[in-house]
Order: C-alpha cells, then sequence, then structure tokens
C-alpha cells in the first residue's frame, strides 16, 4: 500500500499522518513554495514536481485524486 511505504519511508512519525498529512496541514500552495524555496537553495531534486502543480491548480486532493475505483 503507497500510504503505509509513505509513512514508513519518510521518517514522519506514523501517528502523525505521514507526509500526506504534512502536505495537507500547509496546504498544498505552501508545500509548493517550500519546495521552490529548497529547490532555489539546493538544486532542482527539491523542486516540486508537475502532480503537485497541477493539483494545487485544480485544488485536488491525493485522496480523492487516487481514490480507488468502486
Amino acid at each position: 500500500d503507497f500510504y503505509v511505504s509513505a509513512i514508513l519511508g519518510s521518517l514522519l512519525s506514523p501517528f502523525t499522518g505521514g507526509p500526506l498529512s504534512y502536505i495537507y496541514s500547509l496546504g498544498l500552495e505552501n508545500f509548493i513554495s517550500q519546495c521552490e524555496e529548497l529547490e532555489t537553495k539546493f538544486g532542482p531534486r527539491f523542486g516540486p514536481c508537475k502532480l503537485l502543480r497541477e493539483m494545487a491548480e485544480k485544488g485536488e486532493r491525493f485522496h480523492t485524486r487516487f481514490a480507488p475505483s468502486s
């Protein structure tokens, strides 16, 4: 499961909800801004990916965009 892998692989405490919970707590636009600041300081690997930018423009969330089909 992606979400379990993301929580365990991110070194964020599992009880906090992992990286997606962190992104949601900041707001996607703020997270993208932080990524852009890190990209400026440390290089392109820290920049936000195209998917994050698209999702921010559309107001989407990971849990709804990638929800399992019923």
